[in-house]
């Protein structure tokens, strides 16, 4: 069991850290507000529905602590960011992120399943 809980961490570290629609809220809501205001937020989104049954129940928490700590790093990278960038930097961080935002929900919106 415990080896097959390191392989899980692993694949799911490797799955968390990669950047996605998560992480670049992270990053906003670190760069806008700092790292304390969007934590009830991030809480939120990486806690997952626990299944049923107990042996997997080992696998969510790993999961669960695994992705609020991927994600809470990339909201201190955000958060440092702000410290970094001069007022012009944090609006270009802000119209990269937003588009790609935008892009992933018009390409959500776009996707036709295969019939």
């Amino acid at each position: 069991m415990a080896q097959t809980l390191l392989v899980f961490a692993l694949v799911a570290f490797i799955g968390i850290a990669t950047p996605g629609p998560a992480v670049l809220l992270a990053l906003t809501n670190g760069s806008r507000f700092g790292l304390r205001a969007p934590l009830p937020g991030m809480v939120g989104a990486v806690l997952p529905q626990l299944p049923q049954p107990p042996q997997y129940a080992a696998l969510a928490l790993t999961f669960a602590a695994i992705d609020f700590a991927v994600v809470l790093a990339y909201a201190s990278a955000g958060a440092q960011a702000i410290r970094v960038l001069r007022a012009n930097g944090v609006r270009w961080l802000d119209r990269i992120c937003g588009g790609a935002l935008l892009a992933l929900a018009d390409s959500l919106a776009l996707y036709r399943r295969g019939a």
